[in-house]
């Protein structure tokens, strides 16, 4: 991707624009539950290769691979036309880090009627990984032609950028954000505008999701983050007191621990850190596992910030 220069003026920006917050993923509940029900539709049922096929999916998303990839090419022998199948076995495929089988097994997919926004995301995964970018381009153009997706949006922008083909990018960051909307399409398009050294173009983004904004904190943040990009110190003071005044009002209406987190972050970019900690105590308090107020208890420790307060 386009990078942003590491400066002091923009150390903030990796937090804000360059990494989406952390998603952690828990495993469904009742996915072991519902291996098992698939297990015993198999036992009644060994020959219907939607059980297999089903049960090979829920083993992916468990993480049981090489499970998974058994019970697919099952299901492959008794219906080996069957796209769905076909899909399901060159995700597990690709997952396994087995790329020439995992497109050998999407094309197929393809070719058996499997023409889906999915079929076509993935296998561009595969090419991406096997160096064959014109070739994922183009599955990337027709998944997000069937159908829009975040995802697909991002990793088709993340690609043609690394491949420097900026223009390109924006304009698939742009699609995406008029098709879906989608916040994290307008924190990346803001970062490649940002990077790309066009800082009006990015605070007009900025402001333009303040002005739709119910909760303004962390689009302040942003503008802010970006005004010091552009030169602006003093504006960018003068927005993160802004911000600071809107984090208060939230807390005061809510005080939940997603309230006192983004206060504490705003607390951390002006320097009072005592505050910042107090914050994130509260958070953790009230949302033991809240990943972003965990997050920013890790980095107060990590980086030993002196103490101030307000």
């Amino acid at each position: 991707m386009v990078r942003i220069p590491t400066t002091p003026i923009v150390a903030g920006l990796v937090a804000l624009f360059v990494t989406a917050p952390p998603l952690i993923a828990f495993a469904h509940e009742g996915i072991e539950a519902d291996i098992r029900e698939s297990s015993e539709a198999i036992r009644q049922h060994p020959n219907q290769f939607e059980h297999h096929l089903r049960r090979g999916h829920l083993l992916r998303l468990a993480g049981r691979l090489h499970d998974s990839l058994h019970d697919l090419e099952h299901a492959r022998r008794l219906a080996p036309r069957e796209p769905r199948v076909l899909l399901q076995s060159g995700m597990t495929l690709a997952a396994l880090g087995r790329a020439e089988r995992a497109e050998q097994a999407l094309t197929a997919c393809l070719g058996h009627g499997g023409r889906w926004a999915r079929t076509y995301a993935e296998l561009a995964k595969v090419h991406a990984k096997r160096g064959a970018n014109e070739a994922a381009i183009a599955a990337y153009r027709e998944s997000s032609k069937l159908k829009p997706d975040v995802d697909v949006y991002l990793s088709f922008g993340e690609l043609l950028e690394s491949l420097q083909r900026v223009a390109e990018a924006r304009d698939v960051y742009r699609a995406g954000v008029i098709r879906t909307r989608a916040e994290l399409l307008t924190l990346a398009l803001i970062r490649l505008e940002l990077a790309s050294g066009h800082t009006q173009a990015a605070l007009r983004l900025i402001d333009e999701a303040l002005h739709g904004a119910a909760v303004k904190t962390g689009w302040l943040l942003r503008r802010a983050q970006a005004l010091e990009v552009a030169g602006e110190p003093q504006l960018a003071r003068a927005t993160r007191q802004a911000a600071l005044r809107e984090a208060q009002r939230v807390a005061r209406e809510h005080g939940s621990g997603m309230a006192y987190t983004e206060r504490a972050q705003v607390y951390l970019e002006l320097g009072f850190h005592d505050a910042a900690r107090r914050d994130v105590e509260r958070a953790l308090a009230l949302s033991p596992r809240y990943p972003a107020a965990l997050e920013l208890a890790q980095t107060l420790e990590r980086q030993s910030l002196p103490r101030g307060t307000p």
